[in-house]
Order: C-alpha cells, then sequence, then structure tokens
C-alpha cells in the first residue's frame, strides 16, 4: 500500500475559493493534494471533509509562492483573475505543469516563451466557459470547416431576489470585470471589439424561461487560435440586469480611478465592491444553476461526414445511459428538462417580448452544411453542497489535471483548451469525466 501511494502524483491547488475547494476535493480522490490559502478556516472546514493537507499562506507575495509548491507535480491555478498572470509568470521556473482556471487578462501566449524554455505544459481558462466551450469548438474544429460558433453561458442563483437577482458563483471581483471589459468577437473574418454588455438579446430555455445574453470577453485565445469567420461568446442573465449594469458603470461606481472624498483618496471599484459583494454572497445552501448553449455550424473536409461519426461512438458525451447512440434526440431532453423544472416555473417557460431563439437545439442547414448545438443544464449538488459553478468550472479543471498527470496531454508551453479537444480521445475522456460527476454536455444534431 505504501509503494502505491508513493506513486501519486502530488497536486497543489493555490486557492480555497468555492471553485478551488471543488477542484481539491475532487482531486484529493485520486491524487496527494495540498491545498493553499490565506483563509485559515476555509482550509480547515476543506480538511475536516476530505483526505488532504493545507497550507496557509499570503500567495500574493513570489517567495511564499514559490515555496508553496515545493514537492507538487502540477500546480492548480484557482486565484482571483488579477493573480493568476503573476502566478504562471512566477512559477514557470519551478518547472512543474500548471492547469490554470483565474481567466486573467493579459494575453497568457506572452508567456509561452517562458513556459517552453523550462519545458512545462500550461493549460490556461480551463473552466466551463472560456474552458469546456473551447474543448467543445477544438473537437469539431478538428473534424470540420467550421464557420459559426455561439457560445451562451450563465451561472444564476434559483431563487431571483430582488435587486440584484445575481449570486457570484466565482471571484466577486472577477464578476465585475466583466461588465467593464472590452468584447471581442469576430464577424466575417475580423475582429469586432463592443463595450461589455452591449448587443443584448432574449433566449428561451426550456424549464428556465427567457434569460438575457449579452456581449462579453470569453473568445479569449479561441480570437488567436481558431480561424473561423464567425464566433461569439455571450453571457446569461435574468432579463433587467443590463440596465442597473450598465447605470452603475456609466456613472462611475467599477472605475479604479481615485476621487476625492472629503480629502481621502477613494477608488469607486472598493467601495462598490464593499457593497454589493456582501449582497452578492452565496450563502449556505443556496442554490444556483449553470445553462450553456454551445451552437456550432460548418462542413466536412474533404467529403467527410463533419466528425458526427466519431460523436456517435463517444461514451457518456451524450447518451442517455442506454448505450444506444451519443446523440439525444429533442424530446429526452425536453422531459428531462421538464422534471427538473426550476422551482416556481410554470409548465412552459416563460417568454419576452418577440425577439427570443428558439431552444431547439439542431437544424438542417442547406446543402452539406451541419449544426450541432451541445447544451448544458446544471444544478447545486444538495448531497455534497457543492455549487452548480464550481462542479462545472472545477470538473473541466480536474480533468485536464488527470490527462496532463497521464501523459495524455503534454504539449509545452502554453496551452488553452481548444488544444484539449483536438484529440478524440482527450474529448471523449473529458466528456466522460464530467457525466461521472454529473455534469452533463448533449447534443443534438442533423
Amino acid at each position: 500500500m505504501e509503494n502505491a501511494f508513493q506513486k501519486r502524483k502530488n497536486i497543489t491547488v493555490l486557492g480555497a475559493g468555492l471553485v478551488g475547494n471543488a477542484i481539491a476535493a475532487d482531486l484529493s480522490r485520486d491524487f496527494n493534494v495540498t491545498s493553499v490559502d490565506r483563509d485559515r478556516a476555509a482550509l480547515e472546514k476543506l480538511k475536516n471533509k476530505h483526505d488532504l493537507e493545507i497550507l496557509v499562506a499570503d500567495l500574493s507575495d513570489s517567495e511564499t509562492l514559490r515555496r508553496s509548491v515545493q514537492g507538487a507535480d502540477i500546480i492548480v491555478g484557482a486565484l482571483p483573475g488579477y493573480m493568476g498572470y503573476g502566478m504562471i509568470r512566477t512559477l514557470a521556473p519551478e518547472k512543474i505543469d500548471i492547469v490554470d482556471i483565474s481567466f486573467f487578462p493579459e494575453d497568457p501566449f506572452t508567456l509561452d516563451e517562458l513556459a517552453k524554455q523550462h519545458g512545462i505544459t500550461v493549460i490556461t481558462d480551463c473552466g466551463v466557459a472560456p474552458g469546456m466551450g473551447n474543448i467543445v469548438l477544438g473537437y469539431h474544429n478538428s473534424k470540420m470547416e467550421v464557420s459559426n460558433y455561439e457560445c451562451y453561458v450563465g451561472g444564476l442563483p434559483v431563487e431571483r431576489t430582488w435587486p440584484w437577482e445575481y449570486k457570484a458563483v466565482f471571484s466577486p471581483i472577477d464578476v465585475i470585470e466583466e461588465y467593464t471589459r472590452p468584447a471581442r468577437y469576430v464577424e466575417n473574418g475580423h475582429t469586432i471589439v463592443r463595450e461589455a454588455l452591449s448587443d443584448a438579446e432574449l433566449l428561451s430555455f426550456e424549464g428556465i424561461g427567457s434569460l438575457e445574453a449579452w456581449n462579453s470577453d470569453g473568445l479569449r485565445t479561441l480570437i488567436r487560435t481558431m480561424k473561423i469567420p464567425n464566433m461569439i461568446e455571450k453571457t446569461l442573465r435574468y432579463p433587467g440586469c443590463i440596465e442597473y449594469l450598465r447605470v452603475l458603470r456609466e456613472a462611475g461606481f467599477f472605475s479604479y480611478d481615485e476621487i476625492d472624498v472629503n480629502g481621502t483618496g477613494v477608488r469607486p471599484i472598493d467601495l462598490t465592491a464593499r457593497l454589493l459583494f456582501p449582497q452578492w454572497e452565496l450563502k449556505p445552501g443556496e442554490e444556483d444553476f449553470t445553462v450553456m448553449r454551445i451552437i456550432i455550424e460548418g462542413t466536412g473536409r474533404n467529403g467527410n461526414s463533419s466528425g458526427i461519426e466519431a460523436i456517435r461512438g463517444i461514451e457518456g458525451s451524450a447518451s442517455g445511459g442506454d448505450g444506444k447512440s451519443g446523440l439525444w434526440d429533442m424530446e429526452t431532453i425536453r422531459e428531462e428538462q421538464r422534471a427538473r423544472r426550476l422551482p416556481g416555473e410554470g409548465a412552459e417557460p416563460a417568454m419576452g417580448s418577440g425577439n427570443e431563439k428558439s431552444a431547439v437545439a439542431s437544424e438542417e442547414i442547406p446543402g452539406n452544411a451541419t449544426k450541432y448545438v451541445w447544451e448544458l443544464f446544471d444544478r447545486y449538488d444538495r448531497e455534497t453542497g457543492t455549487i452548480s459553478m464550481a462542479r462545472t468550472t472545477g470538473y473541466t479543471c480536474t480533468a485536464a489535471v488527470h490527462l496532463v498527470a497521464g501523459k495524455q496531454f503534454d504539449r509545452k508551453g502554453i496551452c488553452p483548451p481548444e488544444f484539449l479537444g483536438e484529440n478524440e480521445k482527450n474529448f471523449r475522456f473529458i466528456l466522460q469525466h464530467l457525466k461521472q460527476r454529473g455534469v452533463e454536455y448533449r447534443l443534438t444534431s442533423s
């Protein structure tokens, strides 16, 4: 037994927030895990429930950061976005592979040469979106000529409480970043930059109703790595959120520039954070859900089948468990979504002002073009008390850790998630890994 234990990889998870805790707990089943954070109470609560080690440390200090990963075989970064880039830059010389979910604003490819110089694999943006959306697109792009990619995603509380109807299910400061960071998308081969919260539209989701979608900067590395003429990512919230967020933003409440208040310099963002974060905090027992729709259109390469035959063979990717097919028909989707309808919703989804997009998951396109739609609807795990956003983000990350630990993915340098999806075997593994944890991505295709 001791020899078997010695062979287990050592994983250090930096950050013990909601998502970092879910990652550490999941990995502790198969690896020797050390969770590191400055919050002793959060660490001790984690250790009381799971077989892992903890280390109290201020990770904003570079030397402390380096000491905290000594002996690790793989590092998982689950820090706030503003710390992620510096973490990778500081730790690359330690020659330890890294899987990161911090979604830092800097261009990760500026660290590519550094990572290659030290011979390490660095998987960035390895969450739900960016993350799983990239992985799905990476798979399809390896099988077909993709002409259009759309990703709609959101994490929301089940209970809609006035005035915000929102809870921060990941780092709150990163939530505010979504409302201020310019959004990039690709249209007819050109990169377009718009302000966040722009181009609002309503989409209908069975079992949920209408949600409001708006431009956010979620494409990230896809703009560089994918030569696809049309790509866009939008964030989903309950209808009405855009108006109050734009009011706060335009009034300067999200500004980082100091203003004078009775002779004292104050950054508005700091005041806003202090006021909003307690109200946005997801209280123990409060439930959330994650919803995502990925739409991919394109044609097969050299007369091939656009990848559909390969998808049919993916065990667990979208099968209902009967082993008959890897594809979900719409009636199956509808029945299951009705069965787990959110509390307070009626038998049919609420409709908006008439500009909603249909929830139909696939349709035939003229010629030999094909349209694929992947759907995710995940909910808070009442048995473990794990929030949905931590599950959908964290378990994508832990799947990547398993691939790196097993040498199934060993590409050196900066590796965004779409690189994982290019390999069909890895794509199958990730989908199965998620399904085993109750996170199911379902596909319907023409």
